[in-house]
């Protein structure tokens, strides 16, 4: 599951709450209809119910935010500037969020070569849905990416397996469509398990290197430069098939 980050901005003055994100949606509508029938569809209303609404809306010396007429109604001048500095004051706090936040993902990816093939798992999940894949995933809060490996690859394949060395760091920001993502790729040997799908795999199997069959994200070019500096050595096959 995937979550956002949100807030609720409060501009207070002398104790008193005068703007929120209702209050402001409020004047937004106003000001874009410009009438308080249309304000009230584009906020699923009713036209008397917005009317009692915008007229208590005051700012902190307790003037009035609308000037409302039978047919017309508009933003009084402390109301526009009111919904302005609210607004600015928003998108400021939207940029300052978005950039403290917003760094790369740190995920793993593991490389199990047999003599019969290479293990790898066909995507249950978008992107690259029903596309094969190196076993791997995100790095958990607190985990080295050691043993993020160790996990994904039991979670994803069945097998146990322990890593041998690091292979590579890929962390081109397109290489994702979901974002940047960085991962750490590493050779892996299988010590126990069965070969099983599990987690989000929708199956797991051993492909040939040659030909290398298309897989997702740059999997399949991780996978070449890595056979091009090995020579094709292989590790056991994994147990228990």
């Amino acid at each position: 599951m995937e979550y956002e980050m949100g807030f609720d901005l409060v501009l207070s003055a002398r104790g008193k709450r005068v703007m929120d994100r209702h209050k402001a949606r409020a004047l937004r509508a106003l000001k874009e209809a410009g009438d308080v029938r249309e304000a009230a569809r584009s906020l699923r209303t009713t036209e008397p119910r917005l009317r009692k609404r915008l007229g208590r809306l005051r700012d902190e010396h307790g003037r009035s935010l609308v000037s409302l007429g039978r047919a017309r109604a508009s933003l009084t001048d402390e109301g526009r500037m009111l919904l302005e500095t609210y607004e600015s004051r928003s998108r400021f706090i939207s940029e300052q969020i978005s950039l403290r936040y917003r760094n790369p993902l740190l995920t793993v990816d593991g490389i199990i070569i047999t003599d019969e093939g290479m293990v790898a798992v066909r995507r249950g999940r978008e992107p690259f849905k029903g596309k094969l894949a190196l076993p791997g995933g995100i790095v958990e809060y607190g985990e080295t990416v050691e043993e993020a490996v160790v996990r994904e690859v039991r979670e994803e394949t069945g097998l146990e397996a322990l890593p041998e060395r690091l292979v590579t760091i890929r962390s081109r920001p397109d290489r994702d469509p979901r974002g940047h993502f960085i991962t750490a790729v590493f050779l892996m040997r299988a010590i126990g398990g069965k070969l099983q799908s599990g987690d989000d795999a929708d199956g797991v199997t051993l492909v040939p290197l040659d030909p290398l069959p298309e897989m997702a994200f740059d999997h399949g070019e991780i996978v070449r430069d890595f056979l091009a500096g090995e020579g094709m050595r292989k590790c056991p096959p994994p147990p228990n098939r």
